[in-house]
């Protein structure tokens, strides 16, 4: 076996590897820089009106966090136990969230 000949393709073959990924890489971060909009999505979402034609946000308050804050938790949810609507009515809110990476 002729071992120069193995390490030199060896060592080619790896260069080419990581060339290829690197390029990629660079391409796809580049052409596909800014293409997901699902917040602008989320964002622009509008209750619909009532029969007033005032639109359900309008009449209650809102509150968003932007992170996840465990004192959030354990301040709103003391009655874990029971009828799922009525705890959401003795809280007086209605927590929601989404997974970023699904909207």
């Amino acid at each position: 076996m002729q071992w120069k000949k193995a390490i030199f393709s060896l060592l080619l073959v790896i260069f080419v590897l990581v060339v290829l990924l690197a390029g990629l890489n660079s391409g796809f971060a580049h052409f596909l820089a800014n293409t997901y909009h699902g917040s602008d999505t989320i964002s622009s979402i509008e209750l619909p009106r009532n029969a007033q034609g005032v639109r359900q946000d309008e009449m209650v308050s809102t509150k968003v966090y932007l992170s996840w804050n465990d004192s959030l938790l354990a301040a709103s949810d003391n009655q874990s136990q029971g009828d799922t609507i009525q705890n959401i009515k003795n809280r007086g809110a209605l927590r929601v969230g989404y997974n970023l990476g699904f909207l």
